[in-house]
């Protein structure tokens, strides 16, 4: 048993590992979203990442127009020393129109120190992802 928990225990210390969620508060079916206080600079935020994405990789705009939808997270913040944590508000649209505003929550554990703030945009190609 001794044997055992000791290479548990390495294990952990030489693994990171990562959990993540993604919620939405929106009403998917109406188009209409629940939104707080922040939702006009969330979408002013989504509107800046998606042009900087644009003009940065013109493939990424094609990309986007032959998409079904574009979940768009302007601002994610991570951070950790050993045991970390991250979150960030966003959109998913088609077309013009918002269909939902979502956030995503991280945790991770080991080898880590630090923090960084990204964007990050996932382009949903088909029905089924959108519905995901």
């Amino acid at each position: 048993m001794t044997v055992f928990r000791t290479a548990l225990f390495c294990a952990l210390i030489a693994s990171s590992g990562v959990a993540s969620s993604c919620a939405s508060y929106g009403n998917r079916e109406s188009g209409a979203a629940n939104y707080g206080s922040s939702s006009a600079d969330l979408h002013t935020d989504v509107n800046q990442a998606l042009a900087e994405l644009y003009r940065t990789n013109p493939r990424a705009r094609e990309l986007s127009q032959s998409s079904l939808g574009v979940l768009v997270f302007p601002s994610m913040v991570r951070g950790g020393l050993g045991i970390g944590g991250g979150y960030g508000e966003g959109e998913l649209r088609r077309g013009a129109t918002v269909l939902g505003r979502y956030n995503s929550v991280t945790a991770s554990w080991g080898l880590q120190a630090g923090a960084q703030s990204y964007s990050y945009v996932v382009f949903l190609m088909n029905e089924e992802a959108m519905t995901y």
